[in-house]
């Protein structure tokens, strides 16, 4: 579970659809267990919103002082370009640049898989970007201390975080539809009718 320690995130009320959320920054973020994801498969996906243009936004990582073995880093290297890296080896995800005040919410997800790679995905405006690569490295991340809202040193998101969802196996994507749909009806945010569990219910024809 997140712990606050002494670099306290600040904890919003009712900010996405009636839905809190934490502010975070390179000084403002929480620490987590992430050991549960230690050598082995597993589907990462976090909901949050950008509120800078800066480079190195990383809203995930594990504590490193060693740049050639980063064992967890996820977030934004540039204003258009979004980065999961796991053993120093990243892959990048071209993405639209910054809006300033007219960003909106993103659903992002990470896959790692110990036999087939790494894919890296990114919900946004009713639209999915998606990339991959087969590079199988892995590592004990059991060894430092996960963070959220930070990378692996001091580079943290300026934004907000709504929702981690971490499990430590790969998804089907049947039930990678069930939480694209989840987060859909829960925060408002539109996405491809290929991620909506129930696309072919008229019920659900306008969420």
């Amino acid at each position: 579970f997140p712990s606050h320690d002494n670099k306290l995130s600040l904890y919003n009320q009712s900010v996405l659809n009636g839905y809190p959320s934490i502010s975070t920054s390179s000084t403002k973020f929480m620490s987590v267990n992430l050991n549960s994801i230690s050598n082995t498969n597993s589907t990462v996906i976090v909901v949050n919103k950008r509120e800078s243009s800066a480079n190195f936004l990383y809203y995930l990582g594990i504590t490193s002082t060693s740049l050639v073995a980063n064992p967890l880093i996820c977030g934004y290297v540039s204003p258009t370009q979004l980065r999961y890296t796991h053993y120093n080896d990243a892959i990048n995800l071209s993405v639209p640049a910054y809006a300033g005040s007219a960003e909106e919410p993103a659903i992002i997800g990470h896959q790692f898989s110990t036999t087939s790679g790494k894919n890296l995905w990114r919900v946004y405006g009713g639209q999915q970007n998606s990339t991959s690569n087969a590079t199988t490295n892995n590592q004990d991340i059991s060894t430092g201390t996960g963070r959220i809202g930070r990378g692996n040193s001091g580079a943290g998101f300026a934004g907000q975080v709504y929702e981690l969802i971490v499990y430590n196996r790969i998804l089907s994507s049947a039930e990678l539809s069930q939480i694209h749909t989840y987060l859909n009806v829960k925060y408002g945010i539109s996405i491809p009718l290929s991620r909506h569990h129930f696309f072919t219910d008229a019920a659900f024809a306008n969420d």
